[in-house]
């Protein structure tokens, strides 16, 4: 559909580039892209798998991308566009991608105006989207709905899009369908002049196969005479949630649009009834019985009308304060007069500093001529400080009357709502429970271990269940976040106001610990040592190894905290709580499922209290263990602030490790530091900011699996809901099974894989091969791992299928497979390089003759199987016609190989490098099935280092085992089988296995182990390797 593979953004977070990014994404193009700052945006692309750039030198522009697309923000000496100029690359304006876009699809709808595109395109695109019908859409702001995306992309359906005109991007356009709302002079600075504007609109209006403009008087005066254009009015009996003659304009305009492009119009106008509007249009952010805060993103005097007439339709009589910021000093100058008359419709207004979207001018108009038209209810903010600006606008807002403060612009206003909001929450719930303990202004210092983040207006903290269900039942009614806390030491805090309500379980019931016999009820805020302190007193104990843990009970048992060993759940009667809705709810233990690092209660579960069980102890042991416990805490683990573990430990091996190994540990920010103690404690040095902890957590996620393929997990949780994904997780499916005799092990192997895969951070899908076919797989997967032993595994067929689909995968490719899958042929290949082999002959037949030069004793086996499938050792005449026989039923061609005594041994490879060599010690001195899977297995050693291999020997195996690697074509991993015989000092290979077992027994996992490798780093960097290859 598309005719690009790799796109790139040079200012990815804009609102225009963020939305075609992520439409692009979506679609299953490579998509990546780069700014100067981290934002909500960046952060929700990079959730979907998008890898962004903050430093824009160029590290993410390669040769093979298809395209850069550069936003109008980025300068003409940005050193990724200055990069991608010098390799070639091509590159384009979102003006024209846009353009180009639109060409991929059959039908358009693209919404031009002065006002109203974002509302219109939105309700275009949720008319669509109710009614079930395919369509793609970019929105230029986000809906008031999380279940609905500012990008989407569907195969089938129209294109709806925004036309703008402040770049011209609207004169390039040439929809199916167009809409225009208005016409009006603005943006006339930026293209040229109001008639360059005009002829625009004009020339939009032409390209497109059908417009439906409004009856305003400047669409009437602009595009009078055009043919192709039907004025529409607004459809004054629509019921929409928004007010106003301009929304039900839009919803008008929204209704004809999708009904030239083949909706009913009957269903479109019935969707619309439940339209969820967008984000800063007409959007109610706190209402209570008297108050309402309100925004709109009107910044022209038309919209501040419309506004006007909207709130005089839904709020009249209330007393409405405005606070106002005039939005690009252009058009302070042009229309000072229009919005100081619209500006005194309000019983009281705030005028903020002029938002100067980047203009370097000099002679900036002043404020003062608007105030002064407004008149003596106008008062001039001095400032951007927000919370100051708040508490003028608060102070001087009436409690005891109807009253809507008003926010009204399309830049930095908006950073008074939190203000404002928190505020009015504080005020609310004070009303509301007069006796609460509230912590006014805490720093995160004062609630969190971390301290990291910027200063709350407010921490309540309930003293009974009672009070807490009354915070929830408060937070539900108005649409409130809550962030609930005990020891706050998992805990990083947010850089702005949290948007909702902060509680904090520690006094009252939730620090009561009440004992019976050998239980306890223990508050959910209570923390490990303070209990364990109380069980003491009682001649109580067991769980002292859990006294280093820093956070609450209540916290310990979300994540199943543990120390040394022991684990919370242990302890665990039964959990007691509340949830959303404020109802009282238990779960007894038998009911949790308990993981690492956590558990499957409800994510909106508030656990307030805990059963717990203990046994008795001697009060001086339970001291002693625990005084241990805490000096070995002391010896082991930083001090200073910090909320514990960052990263989860990925499987078999710790975060903490792999940070260290690969270079992180000690690595400083300015303000936050990873510890030089412990590398998986990252610690606040001198008032670091959530922003900077989060990235040195993506610095070091990217350093960990830049080194090994590892995705490191987040243990920590950060208040803003934050992930750090800066590293997509792959999509791998991992394939198992298969039709040869060797599925049993294949079937282990492939277990093994998923599971250290999964731990490594990424996502797998397990597809189990029973025949010698490959099922479609999904277009979403990245990467194939296939598991898959012998025939159907390891000899090409399987690899021919995988690549007819179009995807990289884990290990060998199809000529190597091909080729070491048929022993005598790898033999062959060795010998002509000059490497060892036995003499050997190959049997096509059950009655061919066996070639004299083979003497016993000999070894039999399949020619196409498993290194110990179906293998003898023939030492008597009488048993060789048997073992012939048996090879045959596993393979049609069967190899016969003089025996060399010796010592066993394998030497594994990771790209083409030796690991250490294992040596094998069978109980019966000959390494079979029976010795690998079996009746022996277990009684067979596997000595890694060797015990009886000298050390210069290795390393002549490691030698011959790479030379081996290359003359066979390997790639990603091999395991290369040998003898060596101590009395001649002589080796021979036996073979090469181009995906060896990866069962808790298998040979190169084991190898890999001792060279500091753990099965987690194996599995995840042979995934990384494919699909880097």
């Amino acid at each position: 559909m598309f005719p690009w593979k790799h796109v790139h953004f040079i200012g990815i977070g804009g609102a225009g580039l963020s939305a075609m990014a992520s439409l692009l994404h979506q679609a299953k193009l490579k998509v990546s892209g780069s700014d100067i700052t981290q934002s909500a945006k960046t952060r929700e692309l990079e959730e979907s798998g998008i890898v962004i750039s903050y430093h824009q030198e160029g590290e993410l522009i390669k040769p093979g991308i298809s395209l850069v697309i550069v936003s109008s923000a980025v300068q003409k000496d940005n050193l990724e566009l200055e990069n991608a100029k010098n390799i070639g690359l091509s590159i384009v304006s979102r003006q024209d991608f846009l353009k180009a876009l639109c060409a991929c699809f059959p039908k358009v709808i693209a919404v031009g105006g002065s006002h109203g595109k974002t509302t219109v395109t939105s309700m275009c695109a949720w008319i669509f989207k109710q009614n079930q019908e395919p369509a793609s859409w970019m929105i230029g702001g986000d809906l008031n709905s999380s279940d609905f995306p500012a990008a989407h992309f569907s195969p089938n359906g129209p294109l709806i899009i925004e036309a703008d005109e402040s770049d011209g991007t609207i004169a390039a356009l040439s929809p199916s369908t167009g809409v225009l709302i208005n016409t009006d002079d603005d943006h006339a600075w930026s293209v040229g002049g109001v008639n360059q504007l005009f002829d625009n609109f004009r020339k939009f209006a032409k390209q497109s196969q059908k417009v439906y403009a409004s009856q305003d008087d400047s669409c009437l005066a602009v595009l009078q005479g055009i043919e192709n254009v039907e004025f529409m009015p607004a459809k004054a009996n629509l019921k929409l949630i928004q007010k106003g003659e301009f929304m039900r304009l839009n919803a008008s305009l929204a209704i004809v649009a999708c009904t030239n492009e083949g909706i009913n119009p009957e269903k479109a106008t019935e969707v619309l009834q439940e339209f969820c509007g967008v984000q800063r249009r007409s959007q109610v952010h706190f209402e209570t019985a008297f108050l309402t805060l309100f925004e709109d993103y009107a910044h022209h005097p038309k919209e501040l009308k419309a506004l006007n007439s909207a709130l005089e339709e839904q709020y009249d009589p209330y007393r409405k304060i405005a606070v106002f910021q005039p939005h690009r000093y252009e058009r302070l100058e042009s229309y000072t007069e229009q919005f100081a008359q619209e500006l005194k419709e309000f019983d009281k207004v705030f005028i903020a500093p002029p938002f100067s979207a980047w203009s370097s001018r000099q002679d900036t108009p002043s404020l003062e001529a608007l105030r002064v038209l407004i008149g003596p209810k106008a008062e001039v903010f001095e400032s951007e400080d927000w919370e100051y600006n708040a508490e003028k606008v608060l102070a001087q807002t009436p409690t005891t009357e109807h009253c809507i403060i008003t926010i009204i612009g399309a830049a930095t206003i908006k950073d008074i709502i939190p203000w404002l909001k928190n505020q009015l929450i504080s005020h609310s719930i004070s009303e509301r429970l007069p006796d609460l303990n509230i912590l006014h202004e805490p720093e995160w210092s004062e609630i969190t271990t971390l301290g990291a983040g910027k200063t709350q207006h407010a921490c309540y903290e309930p003293q009974t269940v009672e009070e807490l269900q009354e915070l929830m039942r408060f937070a539900k009614r108005y649409s409130l976040k809550t962030l609930i806390l005990g020891a706050g030491s998992n805990m990083v805090g947010c850089d702005q106001l949290f948007d909702g309500i902060i509680i904090r379980l520690r006094l009252g019931e939730f620090s009561e610990i009440t004992i019976e016999g050998k239980n306890a009820r223990v508050g959910a805020g209570v923390k490990w040592l303070k209990l364990i302190k109380r069980l003491q007193e009682d001649n109580l104990g067991g769980a002292e190894a859990l006294a280093a843990v820093p956070g609450s009970i209540g916290g310990g048992i979300r994540m199943n905290a543990g120390a040394q060993g022991q684990e919370t759940s242990e302890f665990v009667i039964a959990v007691h709580g509340i949830d959303q809705d404020a109802k009282v709810k238990s779960y007894q233990n038998d009911e949790i499922t308990w993981n690492y690092r956590s558990c499957s209660l409800p994510n909106d579960f508030i656990v307030t209290s805990i059963d717990m069980k203990f046994k008795a102890a001697v009060p001086q042991r339970s001291k002693a263990i625990v005084q241990s416990t805490r000096d070995f805490r002391k010896k082991t683990q930083p001090g200073g602030r910090n909320p514990g573990c960052a990263f989860r430990n990925p499987g078999d091996v710790a975060a903490g490790q792999l940070i260290d190994k690969y270079g992180f540990k000690s690595i400083s920010f300015p303000h936050c530091a990873v510890s030089d103690l412990h590398a998986n404690f990252f610690v606040n040095e001198n008032k670091c900011s959530a922003d900077e902890y989060a990235r040195l957590m993506e610095y070091v996620q990217q350093g960990v699996y830049d080194a090994c393929g590892i995705r490191l997990q987040q243990e920590v949780v950060f208040s803003d809901k934050r992930k750090i994904n800066v590293v997509k997780a792959l999509k791998i499916a991992v394939l198992k099974g298969g039709p040869s005799s060797e599925r049993p092990i294949s079937l282990q192997s492939a277990e093994a894989v998923a599971k250290a895969l999964r731990d490594g951070g990424h996502e797998v899908t397990e597809i189990d091969i029973t025949d010698f076919s490959l099922p479609a797989i999904s277009k979403d997967i990245d990467l194939v791992f296939p598991v898959l032993h012998g025939e159907f595994g390891e000899d090409g067929q399987v690899q021919k299928l995988i690549e007819g689909q179009g995807f990289p995968y884990v290990g060998c490719d199809i000529t190597s497979s091909e080729l070491c899958i048929d022993k005598d042929a790898a033999v062959c290949e060795l010998r002509n390089s000059g490497l060892p082999v036995c003499d050997s002959v190959v049997l096509r037949s059950k009655d061919e003759e066996i070639s004299q030069n083979i003497t016993l004793p000999c070894v039999v086996k399949p020619n196409r199987q498993g290194s110990s499938i179906s293998l003898s050792l023939v030492e008597k005449e009488g048993d060789l016609r048997k073992a012939i026989d048996l090879a045959f039923e596993n393979d049609d061609t069967v190899l016969v190989e003089s025996f060399f005594k010796g010592i066993e041994c394998t030497v594994g490879l990771i790209d083409g490098k030796a690991l250490s060599v294992v040596e094998i010690i069978p109980p019966e001195g000959f390494f079979d099935y029976d010795a690998k899977y079996t009746y022996s297995k277990g009684k067979t050693q596997y000595n890694c280092p060797p015990k009886e291999i000298p050390e210069d020997v290795s390393e002549r195996l490691k030698k011959c085992g790479e030379e081996s690697f290359k003359v066979l074509k390997g790639r990603h991993l091999m395991r290369v089988d040998m003898i060596w015989n101590p009395d001649s000092d002589k080796f021979i290979i036996l073979e090469a296995n181009t995906m060896p077992g990866f069962t808790s027994s298998s040979l190169l996992p084991k190898a890999a182990k001792r060279d500091g490798i753990s099965f987690t780093e194996l599995c995840c960097g042979l995934a990384k390797k494919a699909i880097e290859a």
